[in-house]
């Protein structure tokens, strides 16, 4: 064999493992695991239709599901739910993390500073307030007056 062949077969050998190799790149192994996923529309346990008010949050993550026995199946193991939707080219909303909310200083029905002699306990939870008034307006329905301090961004105080 002529040095001139060897050298065209070496050439030519290279240019068929070159096109294997890019072939190869082609395999559902090698493509992009990037893809873009789509918004779950699914449930990752039954696979109906989600229900927007049932979800559950974990690491940031929002998986909604169908009904509430499928909240407290994905509760057990998050991540293996997160893991069937992106297994099903779906995923999961991010949700920022809860504020933390400061401790109470304001009064919730007049919004003024609060007395730490006057205050409601309700299920283990202490609402100050401002004036006598005000206590009896809390003691009507302290869930509204919990609430209201949340969307203020004050907390209530737990009691041990």
């Amino acid at each position: 064999m002529s040095r001139n062949t060897v050298s065209h077969a070496a050439a030519a050998l290279a240019v068929a493992l070159m096109a294997t190799l890019s072939q190869a790149g082609d395999t559902p192994a090698a493509k992009d695991t990037t893809a873009k996923l789509a918004p779950q529309s699914t449930c990752p346990v039954m696979g109906g239709a989600i229900n927007r008010d049932l979800y559950v949050d974990h690491d940031g993550k929002r998986i909604y599901v169908c009904c509430q026995g499928c909240v407290a199946e994905v509760k057990k193991d998050p991540a293996k739910y997160i893991g069937v939707l992106k297994g099903r080219g779906e995923d999961v909303e991010t949700v920022a993390p809860a504020k933390a909310l400061a401790p109470q200083k304001t009064c919730p029905v007049m919004n003024a500073p609060i007395k730490k002699k006057l205050f409601v306990d309700h299920q283990g939870k202490r609402i100050y307030v401002c004036c006598g008034h005000c206590r009896a307006e809390v003691k009507k329905d302290p869930e509204k007056w919990i609430a209201k301090l949340a969307e203020m961004g004050e907390s209530v105080e737990t009691k041990k």
